[in-house]
């Protein structure tokens, strides 16, 4: 279970499936990549910059904390954030694809309706107006609104302000709340046998 600003929560139903499908397609991503001997961006540095077992170690620690009733308990740190980061970055990825050049009569809803879906479980949410969303900017404001139901914000995304003066960084980390080991603690680079291991792990947990 993950801590979020909705407390310690597991991802269910609708929510849960797109979280699953993101990350499956995530891994085709990555793996399409490697075989070119390439690796994977995401627009996420903090994730994009691990290793390719690094990143599958970071997928893991993710998909199990979110799909299981297995409780985060360290302090929270950047490669995590990042990676969920670079799971809802890839979703947006993931519409755009499917709607560039894409015509009503394509029936192609594939992304759209797992978003929408996963927001219809918030009962806030007001479905009238979600159901007339048809610009990038309101699909991904829906995807943002998603994400902040699992991060309290982006400060993975800020991982230059470790290399302030130390006396401006203490002013800027007090004034964000941010803990003094966020940018620094460094994810497990797992050899590949234990690689394909977690990989096959995470497989289980998004396809159940």
């Amino acid at each position: 279970m993950w801590f979020s600003p909705l407390g310690y929560r597991k991802l269910c139903n609708a929510e849960a499936e797109l979280f699953k499908n993101a990350v499956l397609s995530l891994l085709e991503h990555q793996d399409e990549m490697y075989k070119l001997n390439s690796s994977y961006h995401s627009g996420v540095l903090i994730f994009d910059d691990l290793t390719y077992n690094q990143q599958i170690f970071c997928l893991n620690e993710v998909a199990e904390y979110l799909l299981t009733d297995k409780e985060i308990k360290d302090e929270p740190c950047a490669f995590l954030d990042g990676t969920i980061g670079a799971i809802f970055s890839h979703i947006f990825t993931a519409y755009v694809l499917e709607t560039e050049g894409a015509s009503m009569k394509d029936n192609n809803f594939f992304w759209r309706k797992l978003i929408f879906d996963a927001c219809k479980q918030d009962e806030e949410i007001n479905k009238d107006i979600i159901e007339k969303y048809s610009s990038d900017r309101e699909w991904q404001s829906l995807i943002y609104y998603l994400k902040d139901r699992i991060l309290w914000d982006e400060d993975y995304d800020n991982s230059n302000l470790y290399d302030l003066p130390p006396e401006e960084k203490r002013a800027i980390f007090d004034y964000l709340g941010i803990y003094d080991f966020y940018y620094i603690q460094i994810p497990d680079d797992p050899n590949n046998y234990e690689t394909q291991k977690l990989r096959r792990n995470i497989e289980i947990l998004c396809k159940s």
